[in-house]
């Protein structure tokens, strides 16, 4: 990464908004933009009462938008299919073992009730089944010799007639399956009714090692799964930070994207810690407790469960509700990050003016706001658990009520309705409210669970929001290669603006030689930098060309085109690195002999060794900040001589360091832009001494082109410039 790519032209007139994350190229639209404008078609809908409301189609689009997020975050965990069939599978066999622990109760129930063994249950059964098939054959008969008169004693006939026909079917079902299930009784379960319940205890203990060394594994595949889909995303963000060009950083801001990063991330992490660990395995449960609880009753099952659907709708509302709160605490979390950020890299301006009270208030204020909404995600968070809670009590109540007035009553129907083909045993009813009781546990589970899923899907939709982001500055399909070396730079009607009618560059032609050195020269915020920052496609240009021996830059490959490119800025950003790797940093290869005359060459190599305790060795810290200006701006003169380019942009490269060393560079400089093309933006006298020719610029046009002593002569802006000091040593004139 060069100077420029860290740092964005200092006289750009126009600094985006670093808090926004709205991007016109943006493929997945921002969960930022104001909601009134998704409820704007609803305004005069009186007016246009045959036409449908809106509303359910926005619902549906958000939904989808939701749908799209999640699924695209479980797409990332079918990179590893292995590893997901493997965390399924165990999940299924856990799932198992929960519910064949609630039916092992069964005979229990039967052996202490009766005080008998299976096996005399399994004899009891069949002899008590052929009796009442008996006696159902005998009534049937009866009933079928019977001809009522009237309609209404007909129908009642008819309806009798077949409930002793399904009752038999039932019965008959009854003891066939007691038939096929006897010899297995008999040869594997003891005669003994204690050593019954000795065998069941000891199934009920091997089924539940069973099913917690499968939670284990279940949870360590969910962690793999869960750290690779990080770790991926991780991958792309960072990809796509390095893609994205000079405008988008300006609208984005660093704040921003270090929210998404450290705070966004580690959400989209926990929601599929939540949706791997629990949402995958806690359904299982529910579904092998609820078929466990069909075989027995399906009847009964769903007459408990008619309360779902409407307990599912509002549990559906409620995390929308979440969801949505969960997104406006992170957004004013962003807000006080991007403040705090402000005020670190601002702080000596803040204390030189005094400005800490005011300061104090304004993050206070932000952070109420932020206590204001994480107090109403939490509320709604808080709200999830007891809403699951409610809905698996009331099915189980329901089950419950249902299931004793038939036992009690000794009936097969409810209010008329028909809940079972036979009158339900006790200890079959036990056993059912057992498997809803058992699927009622992964529902609190998963109640506990869907703050964290909401969480983590507000912030997928802002990580997948940034990865998604198309670069105004691409990559072409075909890339030409471009000539080595070149011969001449142009640029060919060339305009640029960073916002509609607010024009930085207005249309302008130019056209520099190899070997040529070209200063530019103009007021503040005229444009110079954006003039350079086009030539290593920073950003593009809004009309007209910038091309290389008549090749236009955007279809040349960037790595092509950049590799050609060195640049000095005013403000030279340096990494958290020794001096060695900064230097080095253009040209990763370069031997510690090259990194030395290049330090040589940039006259920073006498303050590495004379005052750095390390030398080449000493961390220069974040941002350089352990250097001073002076010595940051050798440092990244170094860097741009070792990488040796073919064109070098020089943005006021010597603003920061004092008169003694300019003159030094100034040597260096002569023999380091022979053969080169050379861009120039300086205010310095003694730097416009080298150039071949100078541009005068002001908002956004060129004015006057020529050598000083013509310039002198024939444009008065730049005397004007030589007048006021802009040219020289600040408060001199040159001579």
């Amino acid at each position: 990464m060069s100077d420029a790519e860290a740092t964005l032209p200092v006289d750009s007139p126009i600094q985006g908004p670093s808090g926004s994350d709205v991007n016109a190229n943006s493929v997945c639209p921002s969960s930022d933009a104001d909601p009134s404008a998704a409820t704007a078609p609803l305004e005069g809908l009186e007016k246009r009462p045959l036409r449908p409301c809106p509303y359910g189609k926005l619902l549906l689009q958000k939904m989808s938008v939701d749908w799209k997020t999640a699924s695209r975050a479980m797409k990332l965990s079918c990179r590893k299919p292995g590893v997901l069939i493997a965390s399924v599978l165990v999940a299924f066999l856990a799932a198992l073992c929960w519910g064949g622990n609630i039916a092992a109760v069964y005979p229990i129930f039967e052996v202490t009730m009766r005080g008998e063994s299976l096996h005399d249950w399994a004899d009891d059964r069949i002899e008590r089944s052929e009796e009442q098939i008996a006696e159902l054959k005998v009534r049937q008969a009866w009933l079928s010799t019977q001809s009522p008169e009237g309609a209404f004693a007909k129908a009642k006939h008819k309806m009798e007639l077949g409930q002793v026909a399904d009752q038999l079917e039932a019965e008959q079902e009854r003891l066939q399956w007691t038939n096929r299930l006897r010899p297995y009784i008999v040869k594997y379960l003891p005669a003994d009714p204690f050593k019954t319940i000795v065998m069941v205890v000891v199934f009920i203990t091997i089924a539940t090692l069973i099913k917690s060394a499968c939670h284990i594994t279940h949870q360590y595949f969910a962690c793999r799964l869960t750290q690779g889909v990080t770790f991926d995303l991780r991958q792309q963000f960072f990809e796509a930070v390095l893609k994205s060009d000079s405008e988008i950083n300006l609208n984005r801001g660093a704040s921003q994207l270090w929210t998404r990063f450290s705070r966004e991330i580690p959400h989209v992490s926990q929601g599929l810690t939540g949706l791997f660990g629990r949402t995958i395995g806690e359904p299982l449960k529910i579904a092998a407790c609820l078929a466990g609880a069909a075989i027995i009753n399906w009847r009964l099952l769903l007459v408990s469960l008619t309360i779902a659907p409407f307990a599912a709708w509002a549990i559906a509302a409620l995390a929308r509700k979440m969801k949505k709160q969960v997104a406006s605490e992170s957004d004013q979390a962003a807000a006080i990050n991007q403040q705090l950020f402000e005020i670190i890299l601002g702080l000596p301006i803040v204390q030189a003016y005094t400005m800490e009270p005011v300061e104090r208030v304004r993050f206070r204020q932000a952070s109420m706001e932020c206590w204001t909404k994480s107090s109403r995600a939490i509320m709604f968070r808080a709200l999830a658990k007891p809403a699951v809670e409610v809905l698996g009590l009331a099915v189980v109540c329901s089950a419950m009520l249902t299931g004793a007035h038939l036992v009690l009553n000794q009936e097969t129907t409810v209010f008329g309705l028909k809940i079972a083909e036979r009158t339900p045993d006790f200890a079959g009813l036990m056993v059912f409210i057992g498997m809803l009781v058992g699927a009622y546990d992964p529902m609190r589970k998963l109640g506990e669970t869907m703050p964290q899923l909401m969480l983590g899907l507000a912030a997928a939709e802002r990580v997948f929001n940034v990865i998604d982001t198309v670069p105004n500055v691409d990559e072409p399909a075909n890339p030409i290669p471009l000539p080595t070396p070149h011969t001449h730079l142009t640029m060919e009607a060339v305009e640029f603006r960073y916002r509609a009618n607010k024009p930085v560059l207005h249309p302008l032609d130019l056209e520099v030689r190899r070997g040529e050195t070209l200063a530019i020269v103009g007021p503040n915020g005229c444009g110079k930098s954006t003039l350079a920052g086009l030539i290593p496609r920073f950003y593009d240009a809004v009309r007209g060309s910038v091309k290389i021996d008549g090749i236009d830059i955007r279809d040349a490959s960037l790595v092509d085109l950049r590799k050609r490119i060195g640049v000095v800025t005013q403000n030279p950003h340096l990494f958290d690195d020794s001096v060695l790797n900064n230097i080095r940093y253009g040209k990763p290869e370069a031997t510690m002999e090259e990194v030395v005359a290049a330090a040589m060459q940039a006259h920073a190599h006498e303050f590495i060794e004379r005052d750095l305790a390390d030398g080449y060795n000493t961390m220069v810290g974040q941002g350089g900040r352990r250097l001073s200006g002076g010595q940051r701006q050798r440092i990244a003169f170094a860097r741009a001589i070792l990488r040796d380019p073919e064109i070098l942009i020089l943005d006021e490269p010597t603003s920061q360091i004092d008169l003694e060393s300019e003159k030094l560079i100034l040597d260096t400089l002569k023999g380091l832009i022979h053969n080169r093309t050379v861009i120039l933006i300086t205010h310095r006298l003694a730097l416009l001494e080298l150039a071949d020719r100078t541009l005068v610029m002001n908002r956004g046009r060129i004015l006057q082109r020529g050598s000083h002593d013509e310039l002198m002569k024939s444009s008065p802006q730049y005397r004007q410039l030589q007048r006021t000091g802009q040219l020289g040593v600040p408060g001199k004139k040159a001579a």
